[in-house]
């Protein structure tokens, strides 16, 4: 898929998450946060085998990844996510939608794309041992109650030697982040390092194969009415992007993604 296959694609999920919840899409909607995505699917592919994998998508709240995935990776999605998820505080609050709001909109992602949805409690994956090849978790990691249980859980839903990526896990030495924090705006409260990942991840079945630093510009103004005024920065965005990703200031970047290996 190229780049304009992958934008028609988006447009696609962006008509049907609007018919659903118009005033939340305001990261799909966005520029920068899509070229990133790109890229990120592209790093999935160039690590997955094969396209005849058992994937699961773990945390996947709308669903509109899961959909995404299953044309870019030519494969059937298993997507799971918590009974009720309202999203995050502030401008992110999905809960006026009501109580199990992604009913409607995975209905009709499963209509048009290989994925199949799922509630869970939260806690323990409602799947036997051993039974993906590939696991996703998009903006997961730093919201879950209990890492090690996280990670224990998808340590034991995985086959030996499967794989586990995380994306957009956010770091301490952003600068997204800890400015964010200082102007009492939405942010994460935990956050990552190298180190702390490799021990985290050890203690826990998995080697991390693979790091990368990413996403040094906020990706997305958590406003949609606003995102036509950073989407009209993006080619200047996206130049400066590109640099700080070869330059040393790349270490303030806002997230990790990681592919880590069950030992």
């Amino acid at each position: 898929m190229n780049k304009q296959e992958f934008n028609k694609e988006i447009e696609k999920i962006i008509n049907i998450l609007d018919k659903n919840f118009p005033e939340q899409n305001f990261d799909i909607s966005s520029k920068l946060y899509c070229a990133d995505l790109l890229e990120d699917f592209k790093f999935i592919r160039k690590n997955i085998k094969n396209s005849e994998l058992k994937i699961l998508d773990l945390g996947c709240g709308k669903g509109h990844l899961s959909a995404l995935l299953s044309i870019f990776l030519q494969n059937r999605i298993q997507a799971v996510d918590l009974l009720e998820s309202f999203g995050e505080g502030g401008s992110f609050n999905v809960e006026s939608l009501g109580e199990r709001w992604q009913d409607t909109t995975w209905q009709d992602f499963q209509k048009n794309y290989r994925v199949d949805y799922e509630f869970y409690n939260g806690q323990t994956l409602p799947y036997p041992d051993q039974a993906f090849d590939v696991l996703i978790a998009y903006a997961v990691l730093e919201h879950v109650e209990n890492e090690n249980y996280f990670l224990q859980e998808c340590a034991r839903v995985l086959r030996n030697n499967g794989q586990l990526f995380i994306f957009r896990c956010p770091s301490r030495l952003s600068i997204t982040e800890n400015l964010t924090k200082v102007l009492k705006l939405p942010h994460h409260e935990r956050l990552y390092d190298q180190k702390l990942l490799k021990n985290l991840f050890g203690q826990n079945g998995f080697e991390i194969k693979q790091i990368k630093r990413y996403d040094t510009f906020p990706a997305f103004i958590p406003l949609k009415n606003k995102q036509g005024f950073w989407n009209n920065l993006f080619p200047v965005n996206n130049i400066l992007r590109n640099l700080f990703k070869i330059s040393p200031f790349n270490i303030f970047a806002h997230h990790f993604k990681l592919l880590a290996i069950k030992k």
